[in-house]
């Protein structure tokens, strides 16, 4: 279950659900807009979250901090209360039709609803449904992500797994998995990639050189107005560097994109919009240039791509930013197109140091961490716990 907000929670749910089906061929998934489908009217509200991060970041950064700080975490709880309320009498219909045996939520608004779904299921129908919750955000993240009654919290890294604790999860119910991400960016299991391989097929299919600096530059899903400016500051860097960007769902951008490659003849700028060819793009580049999103960071981190970061989402994405610092897997430059564009050629000059930020990258990344999540929810369907048959009992 998740929301079209952003891109990050439907590619997580999609990468739980592709390694379901490879860990178990007979399993049945099905990834739904949990919210959309029970509410209309709630998923009108949550979709004025790509508006507001592209229109006012500071605004989605103040309630983040109302919610998230203080007695943030109570106003939240309230708040979800009431949609779980207001949409009450849809939920046992919605399980009928679903027919589950797991539920599994990557998005915070749908852990409330869930677990008001399946309470009123157990006393309804007499059957109990296990709930795991998988936090798309990495480091930092929101209290409204914790439901405590979940039978059970996946999380990305030691840290957020601190965190979940401290908003309310009982730690023998957290555990370090790992970001899910899609099977075409972590490779086969047990398997060594050929790095130079892929990069050379990825280049031959964009009809990219082998010699040329190639350089990634995306606004993420919900786009970035200020692409093309980053675009023009990187294509003017000495050595020429060939330029993939990414628009996502910013359609004036993507327009603007096409017009600068009209007037570029030698084929430096290739503009694509929301693209499912990111595993390609980001095995043919030497570095991306990308706000702080969890999701395309874990995918670039599973690639060892070293990353320049020119943005972050006020409250959820400001861990992210302190990882890469930490953990020296890229440079953060947030001063301005030419400060990215600085940054991009302090990477390009230095290979010894480039092929260091991506070793260090894959060891954080666990690229395999959605086949983790497939067994951790195959066994909560497959055999309920003590917890499950006590409160199974306990529901009549």
């Amino acid at each position: 279950m998740m929301s079209d907000t952003g891109g990050g929670h439907r590619a997580s749910a999609q990468a739980i659900a592709a390694a379901l089906k490879q860990v178990s061929p007979d399993v049945e998934t099905e990834v739904v807009d949990a919210i959309q489908e029970v509410s209309p009217f709630w998923r009108a509200v949550v979709g004025l979250y790509g508006p507001i991060i592209r229109a006012a970041p500071w605004l989605w950064g103040m309630l983040f901090k109302v919610f998230g700080g203080g007695g943030g975490a109570w106003l939240w709880g309230i708040t979800a209360r009431v949609v779980a309320w207001t949409v009450r009498g849809r939920l046992v219909p919605y399980v009928d039709r679903k027919h589950p045996d797991v539920l599994c939520s990557t998005h915070p608004l749908i852990n409330q609803i869930a677990q008001t779904g399946r309470e009123r299921y157990a006393r309804e129908r007499g059957r109990r449904l296990p709930l795991v919750v998988v936090v798309t955000d990495p480091v930092t993240f929101h209290p409204s992500w914790i439901e405590p009654r979940a039978d059970l919290t996946v999380v990305a890294t030691v840290e957020a797994r601190d965190a979940a604790v401290r908003y309310g999860a009982d730690p023998a119910k957290v555990r370090v998995l790992g970001l899910p991400i899609r099977p075409d960016f972590a490779g086969a299991e047990g398997v060594a990639r050929d790095e130079n391989a892929e990069r050379r097929e990825a280049r031959a299919s964009l009809g990219i050189s082998t010699d040329a600096s190639v350089v990634l530059i995306t606004g993420g899903g919900e786009g970035l107005a200020t692409l093309p400016e980053v675009v023009d500051a990187v294509l003017a860097l000495p050595g020429a560097p060939v330029v993939l960007a990414v628009a996502g769902r910013h359609e004036r951008t993507l327009q603007r994109l096409k017009e600068r490659m009209d007037a570029i003849s030698s084929g430096r700028l290739l503009p694509f919009g929301f693209t499912d060819k990111m595993g390609t793009l980001m095995r043919a580049c030497d570095v991306i240039v990308t706000k702080a999103g969890p999701g395309t960071m874990f995918e670039a981190m599973a690639l060892g791509l070293p990353m320049v970061i020119m943005g972050a989402l006020p409250g959820q994405e400001a861990g992210n930013v302190e990882l890469v610092v930490k953990d020296n897997l890229g440079r953060v430059a947030m001063g301005g197109p030419h400060d990215v564009a600085r940054a991009v050629q302090d990477v390009l000059a230095h290979p010894e140091e480039r092929a260091g930020m991506a070793r260090r990258a894959q060891q954080r990344a666990t690229p395999h961490a959605a086949l983790g999540i497939a067994r951790a929810l195959l066994a909560r369907g497959a055999t309920p716990s003590p917890d499950e048959d006590r409160d199974m009992k306990a529901a009549g």
